[in-house]
This record gives C-alpha cells, structure tokens and sequence, in this order.
C-alpha cells in the first residue's frame, strides 16, 4: 500500500505543477506587456513622407485606398494624388455649385458632398456624388455629414443643433438627439457604436454620443480645458482616435486617443503628441490599412498688400507684414493689426514704426476697431465659452471684458462715431439667433436694433447716420437709417464678407467670396454694386480664409498666400 501510495505521489505534484508553472508565465507575460506598452507612447509617427511639392496642395477630404482626394476651400475644387505621392490632377466629375466635399464611403465609390450654392449657409443641400460618373443623389439640407461604417447610413447635423441620420438613398431622416451649437467633422466609429463630433467655431470641442442618440458628452473635457479640439478621426479597427488639438493662438498639432482595451491594456488617460514641430496641420485620414495617416501640413505666412491706384497692382504693405485685420486711428497717424497666423494685435504708426503688442494668448482678436478718440481698441475673442469682445488701451495696457457679467456672446463691436456706444451682435455668420445690439457706455443699457433678428457683424457709418449689418448667411447687405428708422437691402447676390464704409459715408466696400471673387461698391443710396478690383487669381489667406480692409484713402488691403501647403504620408508605430 505505501509503494503504490508513493508512485503517485510524482504524478499528483506534475498535476499541480502545470497549472501553476501557467499562471507564472501568464503573470509574466502580462508584466511583460504591460511594462513594454507603458514604457513610451502607445502610438508615434516613425517616419514623414512628403507626398505632394507644389506648396499649393488642399486638405485631405478621403481616399478610396489608392487616391488621396484635396478640397481647396478657397475656391471649393476637389483634386486627387496618388497614395505613395506624385502629381496633383484636377478631379471635376462633381457637376454641384461650389461643392465641399465631406467624406468618402467605406468602400470607396461614392462621395458626400455639400452643394454651397447659397454661400456660407449653415445649412446646404447634401448629395451622395458617384465617384466615377458623377451621378448625384439629394439626401437632406445639412451642416455636416458623414458615411456610417457599413456605408448603409449617414450621419448630418443641422443648424438648430439637431443630430440626424437618413439612408443612403436618402429616405428614413431620423433625428438622434439635440447637440446643441454648430455641429461638424462628424466621425462614426468603426463598430458602429459611437459618433464624435466637433461643436463651436475656431476649433472648438470634441463631442461623443452613442448611435442610438444616448449619452451626450464632451470628450477630453478636463484634458487642456482652455485648448480647441476639433476633427478626429477612428482607426479603421477602432484601437486609435486622432485628431487636431492646440492653443488658440498656436500651430494645429495632432494627437492620438488609445481606444484599445484588453486583459493586459491599462487604460491610457490622456492623448498623445503624434506630431511636434513649427508645421500646422490639417484633419488627417487613415490609409485603409490603419498603417499610415494622409494629412496636409502647411507653414502659413501671408503678405499684406494694398492697391496701388496709380499702378492698379498690389504692392507690399508695411513692408509686407504677415498681418490681417488692419485698421486706422481717425487721424490716420496709428494703425492696429493683427498679426497672421498667431493672432496677437499691435498698434504702430502708419509706417510701421513704434510697434507695441496689446495681447497675448489666450486672446486672440478678431476685426479690432479703434475708439474715435484713438484711445482704445475693442475687438472679440473666442474662447471655449463663445465670443466675447474686450476693450484694451491703444497705448498697451491690460485687455478687459467689455460685459464681464454677459452670458451671451459678443462679436464684430466697434464705436459709434461720437464713441458714446458701442454696437455689436449675438452671434456670427451661421447662427440663426444672432441679433444686433446697442451698448450705451454712460448708461451700462443694452438695447437691441429694431427688426435686427437673423443679423450680425454691425457697422456705424462715419457721420452717424446709418447702420450696416449683414444676414447670418452672408448673402444679404442691410443698412439701417437711424433718422428714418427702417432697414433697406443694399446687396442680395453672393457670399460676401469683410463690409467695410468709405470715409464719405456714402459707399460701402465688400469682398465676394463666391467663385468669381471681387472687390464691389455699393452706394448707400442703391443701384448695381460695381466691380472695383477682380480677384479672381489672387491667392487669398486668413484666419477665415480671407481678409479684405480699407486705408485711409480707400485703397484696398489684402492678405496675399504666402504659405507652404503639401500632403504628407505618416507612417505610424504603435505598441
């Protein structure tokens, strides 16, 4: 009994012995995993391939896996290029008015695309486009769409804030949920689970909410809460999410969410730098593979040019500054402007000389406009909680609120020309809600202009005696005379922006943004807006895009392209 009580003895030990020798070197290799992912960054960039060389590329909208599309916004045209790089080629199968192309389908045949026939609408007819062919189909008027990953549905926002799908074939709408606020660079996950947007202007937030229209929140919320964080975009196996991040007033940069989950994956908090260095880059799309991301990267400058009267050619302005924005004292011996594209605001005299910068991040000030006494600047800012607008000394000083106790938002102020009142608007281009206010400075009153509901971007002509004020489509010119009290329809033909008075009160000056761009004038008393200079060939830059602006003579000012703009291919490493 004790021999055979012994000879199992081994094979008892060998039973428990394998099990045991299992769990070790699972423990060990859990250890090793987990040691070798948190030892660096989940995801990095192991090599930068130019793809494109003429300085001039668009941003990357798609790509069906052998071409990478590029929409030019400027001129709204769509080209093509080669995955591993080449020739950029003209791509003009899409037979839309000003089309904006959005995203393309999973398996590469069919765009999404926004006809911007009515200018720079918040909302705008959306079409699936035949890649080859061209054929179209409407779906619904939109703000922004995207394809859902089997292709089936698209996802599209709206300008109440509303969050929608339709079929592909554009039956079915079906409203998600409420968002809330200008919704765009809509992304739906692989799974199909989740769809992540980006909400508010000038980069703005990233938004998540479930495909079934549950659980809204913001993403990265206590993640650099004062940064804009716009544009992302899910690995095709869903393990990464990479999108655009930054200060305001800085370079874009692009940053990767490990979205992977498992066993041995400890969950990593927060994003990681893909992509360090002076270049500002654009939304990126994953090559099919998940191997590579396909982004524009750009060096921006521009040059600051004005119209020589005599010459009618465009000239270096103080000395060709890479600044927008620019406005002039009443006496025309100061001058503000904002430098491009970091957005800090200076003031100078007219030749340039005795500069001093008046902000500094976070601040970034958008069209500044000088007190009539040449003493002050007021000018809005963006923030991650709206616009507001703050007022800073001409001759520096610190930058204050102008209603720091205001809940709403405060864009395009600017004086009235005897600088007891300071007009400004509740919203900006796109935003239904936005009307026109008065703020009387003796006072502390706010009142708002008379029928100036779907208005913004207001301006006091320089006797006083009229208003001018613009639809939030920016397709329609208003002005307003005060002693008559009644509005009146200067301009209702084409995208426009920048409206700016001549001295004499009696004109009004606009950049057509559309696809046959100008400088027209217009007179306050009616009549066919006349074509002042074509710009058809003029490479435009800004932080809109664009800028247009006026000297005290009347001559216009520009921000000439100055930027290198081309596609590169990053190759990603993960662990």
């Amino acid at each position: 009994g004790t021999q055979q009580q012994t000879s199992k003895s081994p094979r008892r030990t060998l039973v428990w012995t394998i099990p045991l020798l299992a769990v070790i070197l699972l423990a060990g290799t859990a250890w090793f995993v987990i040691a070798n992912r948190n030892s660096g960054p989940p995801l990095r960039i192991s090599e930068y391939t130019q793809l494109t060389h003429n300085s001039h590329a668009g941003r990357v909208v798609g790509t069906d896996g052998s071409r990478l599309y590029l929409q030019t916004d400027n001129v709204l045209s769509l080209s093509q290029v080669s995955v591993t790089g080449g020739e950029i080629e003209p791509f003009s199968s899409i037979n839309l008015t000003r089309p904006q192309v959005l995203d393309v389908s999973p398996d590469g045949s069919t765009f999404l695309v926004l006809s911007l026939e009515k200018g720079l609408s918040a909302l705008a007819p959306l079409y699936t486009v035949q890649v080859v062919g061209g054929s179209h189909r409407y779906l619904v008027d939109a703000a922004y769409a995207t394809w859902s990953p089997d292709g089936k549905l698209v996802a599209y926002s709206t300008s109440n804030g509303d969050l929608n799908t339709v079929n592909e074939d554009g039956s079915g709408a079906h409203k998600l949920a409420s968002v809330g606020g200008f919704t765009y660079d809509l992304s739906w996950s692989p799974d199909g689970r989740t769809i992540r947007f980006t909400r508010g202007d000038f980069f703005g937030s990233l938004w998540e909410i479930t495909s079934a229209g549950s659980n809204l929140h913001q993403l990265l919320a206590t993640w650099h809460p004062s940064w804009g964080k716009c544009c992302g975009r899910w690995s095709p196996d869903g393990g990464f999410f990479v999108f655009l991040a930054g200060p305001l007033e800085s370079e874009a940069k692009l940053y990767a969410l490990d979205e992977r989950r498992g066993p041995f994956q400890r969950p990593v908090k927060d994003p990681v730098l893909l992509t360090p260095g002076p270049i500002n880059w654009d939304a990126a799309v994953f090559s099919r593979d998940g191997k590579k991301i396909f982004a524009t990267g750009s060096t921006r400058r521009g040059e600051l040019v004005r119209l020589d009267p005599k010459s009618n050619q465009f000239q270096p302005f103080l000395g060709g500054i890479s600044a927008e924005m620019v406005g002039f004292s009443n006496d025309g011996k100061s001058v503000a402007y904002v430098t491009y594209p970091d957005g800090v605001l200076w003031r100078a005299n007219r030749d340039g000389s005795d500069r001093v910068q008046l902000t500094s991040q976070p601040l970034k000030p958008v069209d500044p406009a000088w007190s009539p006494d040449g003493t002050k600047i007021i000018f809005t800012s963006p923030s991650t909680q709206g616009w507001h607008a703050w007022i800073v000394p001409s001759r520096g000083g610190s930058p204050q609120r102008l209603l720091p106790n205001d809940s709403e938002q405060e864009t395009d102020p600017s004086w009235s020309p005897d600088g007891r009142k300071i007009i400004f608007a509740t919203g900006g281009g796109g935003d239904s809600e936005s009307s026109i206010r008065i703020l009387d400075l003796v006072s502390r009153q706010v009142t708002t202009l008379a029928a100036s509901s779907d208005m913004y971007s207001p301006r006091w002509s320089p006797d006083g005696q009229f208003i001018e004020a613009d639809s939030t489509d920016a397709t329609t010119i208003f002005v307003f005379d005060i002693k008559a009290q009644r509005w009146s329809t200067l301009f209702s033909k084409s995208p426009f922006a920048w409206v700016t008075w001549a001295s004499d009160s009696r004109n009004i000056y606009f950049l057509t943004t559309g696809n046959d761009p100008a400088i027209l004038r217009t007179s306050v008393a009616g009549g066919e807006a006349r074509v002042v200079v074509d710009l058809k060939d003029f490479p435009f830059t800004g932080t809109v895009g664009f800028w247009f602006g006026l000297d005290p003579i009347g001559a216009p000012l520009l921000l000439r392209d100055a930027s290198t703009t081309d596609v590169y291919a990053l190759t990603l490493e993960q662990k």
